[in-house]
């Protein structure tokens, strides 16, 4: 009876009609969903059975077994007026299953607590009920399955992966505002297109976000709105997991350090496309090593308050999970500006570190207030941010050119493409394989002829993705007469004393920083004194800056 009297004000709130009289029918404990026997006008499914699925203002239940499949029959359509199913009785556990390539179409649905709709098929319903402890899961393993929208209890969207980091089955995409009022479960890429995500009812009623931050599966693309408190805000509650058009991973988390006045909503958005470098650069003379902020990377996160939310004070960081090229997380900085028409600025709580060169982290402490554009910005002589390399240099043998290169990590990288030119214009003379998928440090080298030896060239690397995306490295100059430095650190991890290795019998200074920024070594060393005592460092991570031949490099090294 609970159930009839919910439908009947469900349909006539959401579709606008006079209340009508509805007939139900529920489905027998046995037997195939489209044999009419099957369903009879009682709780237990007999009695007078319906004439067909296509009639005004009836209603199915399905209640009265642990599970419901839909079979090689075909696709269930209740197509009448003011007609749809109901799943469950609201105390007992039922799940109505829709297998991949099978669809189920109503007019309107409504699921009770303790009841799932899984499906790896097709749903398309015009009015939707979901209890507040109800389940839809979505788990086709074809590319863009549709996501209807509306307002959902729990909802699951299900994927999968072929590698650690690239899900490339179960994407999802919207076909309208998707509202979540309990839990998100999360696993799979969400392109939202024009359309949007909500976890949460209000300040009060803030849903809970399941998500797999150590192997990711998948996040948002496009916009994600958060409910967030008017207490504090925890990593849980204030983490965003947004990806980019080319599904790279660039994940924000919000978490308080005072309480907000008035809770709301907080909007997070990654904008795929290079923001500009307006107000750069910044000089950060507060670092250790003192950095010129002079880049910042090829997407940028937009953070927007509504609904009221006000006060308190904030903690941001970010993590692209698989951004390359950081020689230095250290170098690393958050920088933020109030929209596209000002500057980019860095706050005095900016700080940058990271847990590696291909998982690095940023962000600002005690931040006033959230609304504005965040981008991770460096020094892009030290970290050449999309590129995934540790160093690029060549040299000439003859009319022979040797380019040598190292990347720190490579994630889905597909090939890379070498190109000189007189600095005219450039073109391609060279592509080798990648490895493709790595998080140790590999070395490549390519050669090739190039008939104008005479002159000073300048080369070009652009790597390659799979998904079709690119990066280029920063242009290089090489002559006949110049033999380019090379610089390397050994062994990694050491022990009791590294050893500099370099081809150009020139002093070289160095200092070496702990993992807190404080310099515990600094000196001058030669090719026949190239030994660093270090039984005194304790373990953990180094960062070493090598001025040499009119150049810095910065390596990061381990103590066992």
């Amino acid at each position: 009876m609970m159930n009839k009297i919910m439908l009947s004000l469900f349909l006539v709130c959401l579709g606008g009609f006079a209340l009508a009289q509805q007939t139900h029918f529920y489905a027998k404990a046995t037997g195939n969903l489209y044999t009419m026997s099957t369903w009879g006008s009682n709780p237990n499914g007999s009695g007078t059975a319906p004439s067909s699925f296509s009639m005004n203002n009836a209603v199915f239940h399905f209640q009265n077994r642990i599970s419901f499949q839909l079979f090689a029959a075909g696709n269930l359509v209740v197509n009448g007026l003011n007609s749809g199913i109901v799943i469950g009785n609201g105390l007992t556990s039922t799940t109505l299953s829709v297998p991949i390539g099978y669809s189920l179409s109503v007019d309107s649905i409504f699921i009770d607590s303790a009841s799932q709709l899984t499906n790896a098929g097709n749903v398309n319903w015009n009015k939707s009920n979901f209890s507040f402890f109800s389940t839809v899961v979505y788990s086709d393993t074809n590319t863009f399955q549709l996501v209807r929208g509306g307002q959902y209890g729990r909802l699951n969207l299900l994927g999968g992966s072929t590698t650690r980091f690239w899900p490339d089955t179960r994407t999802k995409r919207l076909t309208g505002n998707v509202v979540v009022a309990n839990r998100l479960f999360l696993s799979s890429f969400v392109y939202c297109d024009s359309f949007d995500i909500t976890l949460g009812l209000s300040s009060v009623q803030t849903g809970v976000l399941s998500y797999d931050q150590f192997i990711p599966y998948g996040g948002i693309i496009g916009k994600f709105y958060r409910w967030m408190p008017m207490g504090p805000v925890g990593f849980a509650q204030g983490f965003f997991p947004m990806v980019s058009l080319n599904r790279k991973f660039n994940f924000l988390t919000i978490t308080t350090t005072q309480d907000p006045l008035f809770g709301g909503l907080v909007s997070v958005e990654y904008l795929n496309y290079w923001p500009g470098n307006f107000g750069l650069p910044i000089y950060d003379s507060a670092s250790v090593i003192p950095l010129q902020i002079n880049k910042v990377d090829q997407g940028f996160f937009k953070v927007v308050t509504h609904n009221g939310f006000a006060g308190g004070r904030y903690s941001i960081n970010a993590n692209p999970l698989n951004m390359g090229g950081i020689n230095w997380e250290g170098g690393l900085r958050l920088l933020k500006r109030l929209n596209t028409s000002t500057p980019w600025v860095m706050d005095s709580g900016s700080y940058g570190g990271g847990l590696s060169a291909h998982n690095p982290q940023t962000g600002i402490l005690n931040r006033p207030f959230l609304d504005g554009d965040y981008a991770i910005a460096t020094d892009s002589t030290i970290n050449f941010l999309p590129i995934k390399l540790a160093f690029l240099n060549g040299s000439f043998n003859g009319s022979q050119v040797q380019v040598n290169w190292a990347s720190l990590s490579e994630i889905n990288a597909d090939y890379y493409q070498i190109s000189c030119s007189d600095n005219v214009s450039f073109s391609e003379v060279n592509t080798l394989k990648a490895a493709g998928n790595s998080q140790v440090k590999r070395f490549y080298t390519s050669s090739f002829y190039y008939p104008n030896h005479e002159k000073d060239i300048f080369v070009t690397l652009e790597a390659f993705d799979r998904d079709g995306s690119k990066s280029y490295s920063k242009k290089i100059r090489l002559s006949k007469d110049q033999t380019n430095p090379q610089i390397s650190f050994v062994p990694n991890p050491f022990s009791n004393f590294l050893t500099i290795e370099q081809n150009l019998a020139e002093p070289i200074f160095i200092q070496i920083f702990n993992q807190y920024g404080q310099m515990i070594w600094r000196g001058e060393k030669t090719m026949s004194n190239a030994l660093i005592e270090t039984h005194d460092f304790l373990p953990g991570i180094y960062y070493i800056e090598a001025s040499f031949a009119g150049q810095k490099f910065y390596f990061k090294q381990v103590k066992n």
